[in-house]
C-alpha cells in the first residue's frame, strides 16, 4: 500500500475568550481526504504556531496512516526534547492524522483506539460554564451556591471549582475560615448526590500548607482534590495521601515518563491533557500506568471543541476514564465554529458514529482571525506578602 502523504500544514486561530483556539488542518495528496487538530496552549499560541511551522519540512515524510511512527520521526528528528510547546503542537499533528486515517476508513477515532467500550461519558462543568470571571474570580458563600445550582439546573451533577485566593508561603486564618464557608456553602447547595471537584491549581508552595487545606476540605467529600502541589513537587502526595481526600494531578506533565515520576500508589485521578502531553498515544500509556497503580483518569480539559472531540474518543475507548472535564460554554460556543461527534445529555456525553473525530469545520468561522492580531492577556496574582502568586 502507498504511503498516505501529507501535502501542506494550515493554521487557523481563533479568539474564544479564555483561550485562543489554534487549530491545525494536515492536507494529503488524496483530493478532498483532511484531518484536523487543536494545538491551543494558554498564552503560547504564536510560540506554538512557530513549531508547528519549524516541523513542516518534515511533513512530507510522514504517513497519514501510521501515526505512531509519524509521531516517532517528528520527536526524534527534532533531538532536543520539544516541552509543553513542542508536545502540544505534536498531540494537534497526531489528532489530525488519526482523524485523516479514520476518515478514509469511514470510521470513528475510537475504533482506532480499540473499540467503543461505553455507550456514554460522565463529564463534569464549571461555574458560568468555564467563564474566566466565574471560574477564577473571587468568591463569595452565596455566589457559589448559586452558580452550582445554576449548573445542576442544567443537567450537569458534577463541577469543579477553584475556592482558594492567592498563597504565599503561610496560609492564613481568614484564609482557612473562608474555604471552609466556601465549602460548606457548595456541599449545602447542591446536596450529596453531586460530585464536587476543588481545584488547587499547584498554589500550595508547600506540604505542610496543602496538608492543612486538606484537613479543611475532607469532611465535604470532594470527587478530588486538583494539584493540591506544584507540578516539580512529585513526590509530596505520599504524605498528602494519607489524608484520605482523593488527590488528582497531571495536567502539566509531557510524557509517560513525567507520569511514572509521580508517586504513582498515592494518587487517586491521573490527568493527562490529550491536548499538550504528547497525544492519544501518550494517554494510552497513562492509562496503562494509571491502571497498575490502581489510579483512575480524569483527563484535563478547558481547551476547545477539536481537544473535546479528541479526549471524547479516548474517553469511550477507555475503560479508566472515570469523569471528562468540559468548557463548552467558556467563550465561544463550540457549535459556532464545528459540528461535534457529542451530544451532551445531562452530565453525560452521547457519542456519534461519524469517521474521524467526527467535525465538520465552519471555514467562514475560522478565516475571519489572523495569527499575529491575538495578543495575549496573562493572569495576575500577588500573595498577601507582595510577592508573585501561581494563578
Amino acid at each position: 500500500m502507498r504511503p498516505l502523504r501529507i501535502d501542506s500544514c494550515e493554521l487557523y486561530v481563533v479568539k474564544a475568550g479564555l483561550r485562543d483556539w489554534l487549530f491545525v488542518r494536515l492536507q494529503s495528496d488524496v483530493p478532498g481526504l483532511d484531518g484536523w487538530g487543536e494545538a491551543t496552549l494558554n498564552w503560547r499560541t504564536e510560540s506554538v504556531a512557530a513549531v508547528l511551522r519549524e516541523l513542516s519540512p518534515l511533513l512530507p515524510e510522514l504517513d497519514g496512516r501510521r501515526v505512531n511512527h509519524s509521531l516517532n520521526l517528528l520527536r526524534r528528528r527534532s533531538y532536543y526534547r520539544l516541552g509543553i510547546i513542542g508536545e502540544t503542537a505534536l498531540s494537534a499533528i497526531e489528532h489530525a492524522l488519526f482523524d485523516m486515517h479514520g476518515k478514509e476508513l469511514g470510521i470513528p477515532v475510537y475504533e482506532l483506539l480499540g473499540g467503543r467500550i461505553r455507550d456514554s461519558l460522565p463529564v463534569y462543568g464549571h461555574l458560568g460554564g468555564g467563564r474566566q470571571e466565574a471560574v477564577y474570580g473571587a468568591k463569595s458563600g452565596d455566589s457559589i451556591g448559586e452558580e452550582l445550582l445554576s449548573l445542576r439546573d442544567r443537567g450537569y451533577r458534577a463541577a469543579k471549582i477553584v475556592p482558594l485566593p492567592s498563597l504565599g508561603t503561610l496560609v492564613e486564618a481568614d484564609v482557612i475560615a473562608h474555604l471552609d464557608r466556601i465549602m460548606s456553602v457548595s456541599r449545602g447547595a447542591v446536596g450529596d448526590d453531586f460530585e464536587i471537584m476543588v481545584d488547587l491549581h499547584g498554589r500550595p508552595r508547600s506540604l505542610d500548607v496543602a496538608a492543612r487545606i486538606l484537613d479543611v476540605l475532607g469532611p465535604y467529600r470532594p470527587l478530588f482534590v486538583e494539584e493540591p502541589l506544584a507540578p516539580a513537587l512529585t513526590r509530596g502526595y505520599g504524605r498528602l495521601s494519607r489524608s484520605g481526600v482523593p488527590i488528582a494531578t497531571g495536567e502539566r506533565l509531557i510524557g509517560a515518563e513525567e507520569f511514572s515520576n509521580l508517586a504513582l500508589g498515592e494518587i487517586s485521578f491521573l490527568q493527562p491533557d490529550l491536548n499538550h502531553c504528547g497525544g492519544l498515544g501518550v494517554g494510552l500509556e497513562v492509562a496503562t500506568l494509571a491502571k497498575l497503580h490502581g489510579a483512575a483518569l480524569a483527563p484535563h480539559n478547558p481547551n476547545g471543541p477539536l481537544a473535546s472531540a479528541a479526549a471524547a474518543h479516548f474517553g469511550f475507548a477507555v475503560e479508566g476514564v472515570a469523569i471528562q472535564e468540559e468548557m463548552s460554554d467558556a467563550g465561544m460556543p463550540f457549535t459556532d465554529v464545528c459540528s461535534l461527534p457529542f451530544d451532551r445529555v445531562g452530565s453525560e456525553w452521547r457519542m456519534s458514529e461519524r469517521p474521524g473525530l467526527g467535525i465538520e469545520m465552519d471555514m467562514g468561522v475560522l478565516e475571519k482571525f489572523e495569527l499575529g492580531s491575538i495578543k495575549p492577556t496573562y493572569p495576575r496574582g500577588t500573595a498577601p506578602d507582595g510577592s508573585v502568586a501561581a494563578w
